[in-house]
């Protein structure tokens, strides 16, 4: 792994998803100082587009300021179904996450926030285009 990209993928949203991707950066330059880490935060980055690209910077007022909607957003979520529609619906959106995946070319991909695992930027989007790259 020593000479190795790695792709560390966050949200700066709060809960401490970027805090976990830096002490991963810093435990790759011990580990494997070779290794080439590149910090994402997918809702800030060019990795997406509106409105997916604002949800980081709203999501503390959101939170703070607006816990009816904030909740009913949440629950929203919660519904599988719901979840896999709202995902189908914002697939077009995830485009720069492919073109920013074709441009990175990492050979290892960590995410330490859902939005990159479970988001329409998330993991379908990025296993199908590793893959199609790797194989």
């Amino acid at each position: 792994m020593n000479d190795s990209k790695v792709l560390l993928l966050f949200s700066a949203t709060g809960g401490g998803h970027r805090s976990v991707a830096e002490a991963l950066m810093e435990a790759f330059a011990l580990q494997a100082p070779a290794a080439r880490v590149i910090l994402v935060d997918l809702l800030l980055h060019d990795c997406t587009l509106f409105p997916i690209n604002r949800v980081g910077r709203s999501y503390q007022f959101l939170v703070q300021n607006t816990p009816v909607l904030w909740q009913a957003i949440w629950r929203f979520g919660e519904d599988k179904r719901r979840l896999a529609w709202m995902m189908r619906l914002c697939m077009p959106l995830a485009q720069p996450v492919r073109r920013c995946l074709r441009e990175q070319a990492p050979d290892l991909v960590i995410s330490v926030h859902p939005c990159s695992t479970t988001s329409p930027a998330g993991s379908g989007l990025f296993c199908a285009e590793l893959s199609r790259d790797k194989l």
